[in-house]
């Protein structure tokens, strides 16, 4: 996702990143913070009790696309402790940098996206509820050099396609 621009409207798919997404544009840090270390506080607590009822909890509250995804992923073994883990590390030193991360998407960059002189591959689900494709359409028109790969999917379509993005990086590296 690129930069908002000035006045932009932006809706996700759900009421509370709308709301995280208005106070950022509004720099009010002095509530995001609180509720990100909510809401992180409650998603650990719930993936400290049954593990098992903790994903089916999460991938029920998904989209379709991400459901099915995050379905696809929990059948592999080890997968279900793997995720669980990635959760409480990414929380496990605040949410401040959250924070920060969404607030930089309400700024200007500092660069004119027509400047990114490289190539660039953008890969974005076509029925992202969290960044809708319309946003990833402008971030492609914006870059010079970009190959877009949009198909089925919502916000974890990377994780369908791991294999061929990693084949597209490593090939970009080689021909580097």
């Amino acid at each position: 996702m690129g930069p908002l621009q000035p006045g932009e409207r932006f809706h996700s798919g759900s009421r509370t990143d709308n709301l995280y997404w208005q106070l950022a544009r509004r720099q009010a840090t002095w509530l995001l913070n609180p509720l990100w270390r909510l809401s992180g506080a409650m998603v650990l607590r719930s993936a400290r009790g049954d593990p098992q009822r903790f994903t089916q909890g999460m991938s029920r509250r998904l989209p379709e696309a991400d459901r099915l995804t995050t379905q696809r992923m929990l059948g592999r073994p080890g997968a279900q402790a793997a995720l669980i883990e990635d959760l409480r590390e990414s929380y496990r030193q605040g949410t401040t940098v959250m924070v920060a991360d969404l607030l930089r998407y309400t700024r200007p960059w500092g660069f004119r996206l027509d400047q990114v002189t490289t190539t660039v591959h953008l890969w974005h689900g076509e029925q992202d509820p969290k960044v809708p494709i319309t946003a990833a359409r402008q971030l492609a028109a914006g870059l010079p050099h970009c190959h877009t790969h949009f198909g089925p999917g919502g916000h974890l379509m990377a994780c369908d396609h791991a294999r061929e993005i990693l084949t597209t990086v490593t090939s970009a590296f080689e021909q580097a």
